[in-house]
């Protein structure tokens, strides 16, 4: 077995082809938990606001923050990595000098959508 950099016998998130950003990895948790991408969204609904009333509450901010806290189950999921991985090799991506910044954002939202796929199926 050849470990140019990063050498592990148990299974890990690291890989040759993007790291992203913790605001990313936000943005995807919010998209997968509320369905919402932007992360202005994520600052009103964590603070207790309902998007369709427009109304704030204490027991809505404690429920947000536990879809917030079930949605980075799925989105920080080994397996459900592994699979968004297999995906960009899928595509023909074989190093991260192939894959430009707007191209990671892109991959990260195909995270999303396997992530909301597997963890909805009725929708």
């Amino acid at each position: 077995m050849h470990c140019a950099v990063h050498c592990t016998a148990r299974p890990s998130p690291f890989n040759y082809y993007i790291e992203p950003a913790p605001d990313q990895l936000l943005r995807v948790s919010v998209a997968v938990g509320f369905r919402r991408t932007r992360l202005n969204y994520a600052y009103l609904i964590l603070r207790g606001k309902d998007l369709e009333t427009e109304q704030f509450s204490d027991e809505r901010r404690v429920q947000q923050f536990e879809i917030l806290k079930s949605a980075q189950q799925h989105v920080l999921d080994l397996q459900n990595w592994h699979e968004f991985l297999k995906a960009i090799r899928q595509a023909g991506f074989i190093s991260e000098a192939m894959i430009s910044s707007e191209r990671k954002a892109k991959w990260l939202l195909l995270e999303m959508k396997v992530i909301m796929d597997a963890s909805h199926p009725d929708q």
